[in-house]
């Protein structure tokens, strides 16, 4: 295994065909506590705020103190300028009064971002795009417990999909488990990314959460080689919407 320590931050592939102004995603190592969950996933947290913090002050040329980042649970991070601190309220009522024309140039360029976080035990996953986007991590080693029943019961519920009528998995029914549960987990993780870049929670299958699933391009990812550790593995994938391009269908 190639050790990566924590804070370490690097980028992720986006899987298939290339994406021109797609999403940014980046792995991020956090530092693991194992007897205390809470502390870890807080830390976590922050952790990947100031990393989203410096990777967007790069690309718009600003420092990363002059971007604050939300912190509220169970709602994906908004980023947006930080309010500049006059010396006067004369000087703030003449500011409020010009408005936009002593905005900081690169402020303008906020309004279409969006981000999106995915936490696991060790790692995280942090994204950025100029729309709606959402990002996931699954642990596949959480999933080796799944047996067949429950693995069907849930794809049913929630993805809308039948194992047993699924053409992929029908043709590897005398595959490992723990093959089909990869499998699983990777589409799963591509479920969870489009429901974030949604801003949706887990909810049963409809027709109409398939309806406004379409409208989302998901794809898996590389994952960086630190992360390939022998004893764990990963299945990571981001979704987005392109704004430029209305009536984009989700793959």
């Amino acid at each position: 295994m190639n050790a990566a320590p924590a804070g370490t931050l690097l980028p992720c592939r986006i899987d298939g065909a290339p994406v021109p102004h797609g999403p940014r995603v980046w792995a991020l190592r956090t530092e693991q506590r194992p007897t205390d969950a809470r502390a870890e996933r807080e830390a976590a947290r922050l952790a990947c705020r100031t990393a989203l913090a410096a990777l967007l002050a790069a690309e718009l040329g600003c420092a990363p103190s002059a971007l604050q980042i939300t912190n509220q649970r169970g709602q994906a991070p908004r980023v947006s300028a930080v309010p500049p601190v006059w010396a006067s309220s004369a000087q703030a009522q003449v500011t409020e009064q010009a408005g936009d024309q002593l905005a900081e140039p690169w402020a303008t360029q906020l309004a279409p971002v969006r981000l999106s976080i995915a936490h696991a035990a060790g790692w995280s996953l942090v994204a950025w795009h100029r729309g709606p986007v959402g990002v996931d991590l699954q642990d596949r080693a959480a999933l080796q417990g799944l047996d067949a029943a429950e693995r069907r019961r849930l794809s049913v519920l929630y993805l809308g999909q039948d194992e047993g009528s699924n053409r992929a998995l029908a043709q590897a029914r005398r595959a490992p488990e723990a093959i089909k549960n990869e499998a699983f987990a990777a589409r799963w993780a591509a479920h969870e990314a489009r429901l974030k870049c949604l801003g949706q929670p887990l909810q049963e299958w409809s027709p109409t959460l398939q309806a406004a699933l379409a409208g989302c391009t998901a794809r898996s990812l590389t994952l960086p080689v630190p992360m390939a550790d022998a004893a764990r593995g990963w299945a990571g994938a981001v979704a987005w919407q392109d704004l430029r391009a209305p009536g984009h269908a989700g793959r």
